[in-house]
């Protein structure tokens, strides 16, 4: 017995010392809000990175579509040391110092060794192509603006991970004070029962069965902060924070969303929907882009050079200009089957829109439907931890007076343990519920909360 005593008051010690550290680490941090926690998750969560990789690519690729509309310049310099008797001619003919020695057949045969430096420089412009260009430059466009959406959406999708993990830390801190409320009633049943039984009042097995609920108590107490330390691990970690000690600000369950119609415009707003939306109108310009290169395309060119003997001197110059009109005949079907290739890819754009949007209706009724059950039954619970708080105390009472037995006082503090549990639970199920709800409907995408 002096041992059962002795190994109880070391647990509460041990808890009221734990208690202390993490009373004392939450005065000395300040508070972390719901916002300032996504914001820190956005800043660096991989799933962001990832999507702002993306954007960037089609920022990228955007500039190269637009390059299409510009001229091409290029420069060159090529040196060259040969005695090629074709060469040694074109060579001093282009250095303007071809002499009518050269037209020594004995020279023209078999010339002496000669440099030729070339500097030259080349503009080409493609002036028509059918608009291939234009539509190429419109479909980059588009593919930007889907990865922009796309980059929202991945923030949404972030704020929902975060909400969900802020609140199951604070459903394991409150399920600690549940289980710690629950360990002082044993105990005080436990102390009760022990002094009837010294007192000749009960029977030994009133006391063990207290002992064993009492031991219980601990049990949920104890497993109770291993599970904090869990969702605290795994939230900080999550925004960026680790060993954290900040307390988190306990939310207020506001009103359910009131009317589909609100809803069905939030739905239409949504990122990602919006993406995909993007993305289909990418696919179609880049469809156009194709069939535009059926058409001729007619562009014009020029060039200038200098040929000289000696690297810095001398030489002679020359220049062109001209137009070319470039006409594909016969390509293999290469062409045909880009566009089919277009087609498909912009068919299953349209038919994941249409997905994405049944799946998102489907969840937003069940969710909606949940949130309607869990608020019914939240309504429930406090009730009925209410009526059982008032039942446990009844059973006390009668108790003491010898008109029950210890079985139904540890039924009843059991029965009134689980109604403070359950309506913990469905408190943050219903917070849980409602984030989800945001992210499906778009609320979030509407409201920008957390941005």
């Amino acid at each position: 017995m002096n041992r059962l005593w002795r190994g109880l008051r070391g647990f509460l010690v041990a808890l009221a010392l734990v208690f202390g550290l993490r009373t004392a680490s939450g005065q000395a941090a300040a508070p972390i809000t719901l916002d300032e926690a996504i914001a820190g998750a956005r800043a660096h969560h991989p799933r962001m990175a990832e999507a702002q990789a993306a954007e960037e690519q089609a920022q990228s690729a955007r500039r190269a579509a637009a390059s299409g509309r510009l001229p091409v310049i290029a420069a060159s310099e090529e040196a060259v040391y040969s005695d090629d008797p074709v060469f040694a001619f074109g060579s001093k003919l282009r250095q303007g110092r071809f002499a009518s020695s050269d037209f020594d057949l004995n020279t023209l045969n078999h010339p002496a060794a000669l440099s030729n430096f070339d500097a030259s420089v080349n503009v080409s412009w493609t002036a028509f192509d059918g608009g291939a260009t234009r539509s190429k430059v419109a479909s980059a466009n588009s593919s930007l603006w889907a990865a922009v959406l796309e980059t929202q959406y991945a923030g949404e999708q972030v704020a929902e991970s975060v909400t969900t993990l802020y609140y199951r830390v604070l459903m394991a801190e409150e399920q600690i004070a549940v289980a710690n409320a629950a360990l002082q009633r044993a105990q005080e049943i436990a102390a009760d029962v022990e002094d009837r039984v010294h007192a000749g009042l009960a029977l030994e097995s009133d006391g063990a069965r207290a002992r064993l609920a009492l031991q219980d108590a601990q049990n949920d107490a104890a497993a109770a902060h291993e599970h904090v330390q869990l969702a605290r691990t795994d939230f900080f970690d999550l925004i960026g924070e680790p060993n954290s000690d900040q307390p988190l600000v306990r939310p207020e369950v506001k009103a359910l969303p009131s009317g589909d119609a609100a809803a069905s415009d939030a739905l239409a707003q949504r990122f990602d929907l919006q993406a995909l939306r993007m993305e289909q109108q990418s696919a179609r310009q880049q469809l156009t882009s194709i069939k535009a290169s059926a058409w001729p395309a007619i562009s014009a060119y020029g060039h200038v050079e200098n040929d000289s003997e000696h690297l810095a001197t001398g030489g002679s110059g020359n220049w062109a200009v001209g137009a070319k009109i470039e006409l594909s005949v016969f390509d293999s079907g290469l062409r045909r089957a880009r566009e089919q290739e277009a087609a498909a890819n912009l068919h299953r754009l349209a038919a994941q829109e249409r997905s994405t949007l049944l799946e998102a209706n489907a969840n937003i009724a069940a969710l909606k439907a949940q949130m309607v059950d869990l608020h019914r039954r939240l309504t429930t619970a406090e009730s009925a931890v209410r009526v059982e708080q008032d039942a446990l105390q009844t059973t006390r009472d009668r108790y003491a007076s010898g008109l029950v037995s210890i079985t139904e006082v540890l039924s009843g503090e059991s029965q009134l343990t689980a109604a403070e549990f359950q309506r913990v639970r469905l408190f943050y199920q219903l917070c849980m519920a409602k984030a989800d709800l945001a992210l499906a409907d778009g609320q979030q995408a509407t409201s920008k909360a957390g941005q």
